[in-house]
């Protein structure tokens, strides 16, 4: 979340607090403490503070309820029967390929579809992933299309 971000969210805030403030320290101490928080799940768990709860919101609050909302979308992808992608890294690389699966599952919890999940984790570790073969190319038709051209020697009697 950035300083923009922040405003709107703390703007959100004083609408329920009004003794809250929303000036430049404000906005700098927020910003930090939610680097890592997109607006919408912000605003999602704000919301939901003040559904269940007559006390101020804290950045801590905002911190440990997107900490749950990621945990129950990654959940609910599983439970949808998402896989998880191979790395497009050699599985020798360890680092990269720990680095790549934390950023695919910081995906699935951001509320990024497989697909972009995988976007994010590649981009994340500086690698492109190779196109799909088309389904035409697989092993099982590269050896049925190798065995019907070549010549196979006669059947013995």
């Amino acid at each position: 979340m950035n300083r923009d971000e922040a405003r709107v969210l703390l703007t959100m805030r004083a609408a329920f607090e009004p003794n809250s403030t929303v000036d430049e320290a404000d906005l700098s101490a927020w910003s930090i403490v939610l680097d890592d928080i997109a607006l919408t799940d912000a605003t999602t768990v704000l919301r939901d503070h003040y559904r269940e709860s007559t006390f101020p919101v804290r950045p801590a609050d905002i911190v440990e309820r997107v900490r749950r909302l990621r945990a129950q979308r990654r959940r609910a992808w599983e439970t949808a029967g998402g896989e998880v992608p191979v790395p497009p890294v050699d599985p020798d690389e360890v680092r990269a390929t720990i680095a790549w699966t934390r950023a695919f599952h910081q995906g699935i919890g951001s509320g990024m579809s497989t697909e972009e999940a995988d976007a994010a984790a590649c981009a994340a570790i500086g690698v492109v992933r190779p196109p799909a073969l088309p389904p035409a190319t697989t092993r099982p038709a590269l050896l049925a299309a190798i065995g019907s051209t070549t010549k196979r020697p006669p059947a013995a009697e």
